[in-house]
């Protein structure tokens, strides 16, 4: 039963009492309950109106983690006191109630911060405001709608990168396994994979054997210089694990996102493609805005879809060349991984897996996939799960290798 049926079914019943036993006690009663609705009810009234409101705007990005505080002011124009008005912020961010209660003395304006604690990437609505008043009886009460709300886009968690052996960052340099470019002489030869360049199939093997056979290139370090420097984040539905921020989504997420200011705040030219739901690209580019155009995305995707790395790569192999770094993010277990190295191999690609261990989540875990990367000469870093996503980056920047992040654990 609402609180309005309530006072109306009270005040009915009085009334019976009243007409059926006559006694005066009751009509007292009653008489002194109408007394209080009566007064309840101007007392909202009076509370709620002649009232100045003004919030200080928001701005139209942040990071999650950090905290935002708003400014609102709220004007007494009568020449009572107004004493406990509520203010609650309306949002649709998971940070817990957001409210304060003011007593306004006439003329007189009361400041009053609210703080909205960014726990989760995403795009959020808030600065929309109630203000509420309540009798000193509890029986009413009447809200007010102040403010407008807005729209703010929350960018995933970005921290600082610890040293990795990848070409350009923290002038660490590559890692002795990663090949850079191709010399002018083959060492071996393979069969051909989805992706591998025309220009390298070994004819005379592929006429014997009867299969498209490819040349395999030593690495030439001397010789690569890598211009353009790729993310391929990987956000299909298979293999992630667990939800919200301690997830598997949310560790690959947060590591495109720090990478990417990593890489265009040191000037270099960084491009994205992910999954999830249909591909998106950003072609590299070292600008500002385009940070800024990469994090919005990344602040919102979510993992669909079920395309694969390999797909991907086959899809966009065009926009990668042997001035390219490519850095796969993905917690795939799924063997057909080394499709995607041997595809930038061909191309004289150099190319890093980072690999989130969905074991840690729930999941399932990508060992298998990852020795057989190192095996062929891919380096390959774990993140696993940590009390903090830095905590976990670190760990994986101490292991140089499947292995010896094996031995850690």
């Amino acid at each position: 039963m609402s609180k309005r049926l309530g006072l109306i079914a009270v005040t009915l019943l009085l009334v019976a009492m009243v007409v059926v036993s006559g006694s005066v006690l009751i009509l007292r009663v009653f008489y002194t309950w109408l007394l209080v609705l009566v007064s309840g009810y101007f007392w909202v009234v009076f509370t709620s109106r002649g009232i100045g409101f003004a919030a200080a705007p928001l701005p139209l990005r942040s990071q999650a983690g950090a905290s935002i505080l708003q400014q609102v002011s709220v004007t007494n124009k009568s020449r009572l006191p107004k004493s406990g008005l509520q203010i609650h912020a309306s949002n649709d961010i998971a940070c817990g109630d957001i409210s304060t209660t003011l007593d306004l003395p006439p003329g007189k304006t009361v400041t009053w911060q609210a703080q909205y604690d960014l726990t989760r990437r995403g795009r959020f609505h808030l600065g929309g405001f109630r203000l509420s008043a309540t009798d000193p009886f509890g029986l009413f009460r009447r809200e007010v709608t102040e403010g407008l709300s807005s729209e703010i886009i929350v960018h995933p968690m970005v921290v600082p990168m610890p040293p990795f052996s990848l070409l350009g960052l923290n002038g660490s340099g590559l890692s002795k396994r990663m090949p850079e470019a191709l010399s002018a002489s083959a060492s071996n030869i393979r069969e051909y994979t989805n992706g591998d360049s025309l220009r390298h199939i070994h004819w005379r093997s592929t006429a014997h054997t009867g299969r498209y056979m490819v040349k395999v290139f030593d690495a030439d370090r001397s010789r690569h210089r890598a211009e353009n420097y790729w993310v391929l984040l990987d956000m299909g539905t298979s293999g992630h694990a667990s939800q919200g921020n301690d997830s598997t989504a949310e560790y690959a997420v947060a590591l495109a996102a720090s990478l990417a200011r990593e890489y265009i705040s040191n000037g270099y030219r960084f491009g994205l493609i992910t999954t999830g739901g249909e591909p998106k690209v950003f072609p590299a580019d070292a600008s500002h805005d385009h940070l800024t155009n990469i994090l919005d995305t990344l602040a919102i995707i979510e993992p669909s879809g079920f395309l694969s790395c390999p797909e991907l790569l086959a899809r966009h192999q065009g926009l990668f060349g042997s001035n390219s770094t490519v850095i796969i993010i993905t917690p795939t277990t799924s063997s057909s991984l080394t499709e995607s190295f041997h595809q930038l191999n061909s191309r004289g690609c150099a190319a890093a897996y980072f690999l989130i261990d969905g074991a840690d989540f729930g999941g399932a875990s990508p060992s298998a996939v990852g020795r057989t990367l190192t095996q062929l000469g891919a380096p390959v870093y774990v993140l696993r799960r940590n009390v903090t996503f830095r905590q976990a980056l670190e760990q994986a920047a101490g292991a140089n290798s499947w292995f010896s992040g094996a031995e850690r654990s």
